[in-house]
């Protein structure tokens, strides 16, 4: 029991109880590695809540972290078995999606983010609306992704157009089409 005890605690983030940085880098690599020997997609959901810092200038620490506490709860509730729901850092979390595709995962993305923005977290007296923007990218057959890294800097370009798009969305990754080819 203490042994179970101790493994929690080195891979689970004490604060939202999603997996922790550790846990997700190598559940990644893992499920890349099986992506790419079998041909299937993976698909990756780097979530970060809005003005955060704005959050915590309002009303205080203690309700930053309950409003990680919320949204990790709520991502993890979005997880399936087989796939992996993390705080990758600060007020940044994941989601790797194994055999999900880009489509499959842009929709996961988008529930996500309809069901963080329809529920204010309570804090005390105070309910706090909060909004979260949304990366999602993908390893497809074809695409030249050669490691689980590539992928994370995708989710991160389509997080940050999220972020500069407006905020409280969802954009997803995509490489562009080379010139000269009709699109089918």
């Amino acid at each position: 029991v203490q042994n179970q005890d101790l493994k929690i605690q080195a891979t689970t983030d004490g604060l939202t109880g999603l997996a922790n940085r550790a846990s997700f880098d190598l559940f990644a690599a893992q499920a890349f590695q099986k992506a790419a020997a079998g041909g299937t997609p993976l698909s990756l959901l780097m979530l970060d809540v809005d003005k955060f810092k704005k959050i915590n200038d309002q009303y205080g620490h203690p309700a930053g972290d309950q409003v990680l506490r919320a949204l990790g709860k709520l991502v993890k509730t979005a997880a399936r078995p087989q796939d992996l729901s993390a705080r990758y850092g600060g007020e940044e979390m994941a989601l790797i999606l194994p055999g999900t595709t880009r489509a499959t995962a842009a929709a996961i993305a988008e529930s996500i983010r309809r069901a963080i923005a329809a529920k204010p977290v309570v804090s005390g007296t105070n309910a706090i609306a909060v909004t979260a923007s949304i990366g999602v990218a993908s390893f497809e057959p074809g695409l030249p992704f050669q490691q689980f890294a590539q992928i994370i800097k995708a989710a991160d370009l389509a997080l940050y157009a999220a972020k500069h798009g407006g905020r409280n969305c969802v954009k997803v990754f995509s490489l562009p089409k080379p010139a000269g080819k009709n699109a089918a």
